[in-house]
């Protein structure tokens, strides 16, 4: 694969992370472009989600559209982390699409049904499978809040816990002393951090039994 189109992908990532969509969108834009032309599919995949997240706040409806079109490829032949990602990014551009709070006529379950609750929920499950804690958080955040809008308090205080405690375990992740994996040459290490990972995964399930 061509280096330039993922310097111009880690490009567009670091300006929508600096919260500037406007210099993120031509740098996305041209990833897409190169993908394209090489028929690079997987790139193609992850600079049509960067892309979408760079529009969420500039056209809504444009970002939903670009996520369509790759949400075939992605369910099928993409990794669990990017139809997360998907996911989350389609309720994200269903949500902005919605009309602006009004407390006369507030929004109504039907309003976030059948779309952009259940897509939270796949987001949050597949984050959760990866032990993506802050990504899970993120996406409780934005359910704890159509619950708190819907005047939900049992499912919003839930969701702001278990936020919480993800947001908790991403911070043990952060501080988490890699030990014998650092002397992988030695006998029983690789099994030593197998046994890790599986204990990780299993705290992981335990943590979000309930989403």
């Amino acid at each position: 694969a061509s280096p330039k189109p993922l310097l111009l992908l880690y490009e567009a990532r670091a300006h929508a992370a600096g919260g500037q969509p406007i210099n993120a969108l031509p740098h996305a834009l041209t990833a897409l472009t190169l993908a394209d032309e090489g028929a690079l599919r997987g790139l193609h995949a992850a600079a049509t989600l960067q892309l979408a997240e760079v529009q969420l706040l500039l056209d809504p409806l444009r970002a939903l559209e670009a996520l369509h079109r790759v949400r075939a490829q992605i369910m099928r032949a993409g990794s669990a982390r990017e139809a997360a990602q998907l996911q989350l990014l389609e309720a994200q551009a269903r949500l902005n699409l919605l009309p602006e709070f009004d407390k006369k006529a507030p929004p109504t379950l039907q309003q976030f049904q059948p779309r952009i609750l259940p897509a939270l929920q796949d987001a949050a499950s597949g984050f959760a499978k990866l032990r993506c804690h802050l990504d899970v958080a993120d996406v409780l955040y934005i359910r704890a809040r159509i619950w708190d809008t819907l005047g939900a308090e049992k499912e919003r205080d839930r969701d702001c816990r278990l936020g919480a405690a993800a947001e908790e375990e991403a911070r043990k992740a952060e501080n988490r002393w890699s030990g014998r994996l650092l002397h992988w040459g030695e006998e029983g290490a690789l099994e030593y951090h197998l046994e890790q990972l599986e204990r990780f995964d299993a705290a992981a399930a335990e943590l979000y039994a309930e989403l």
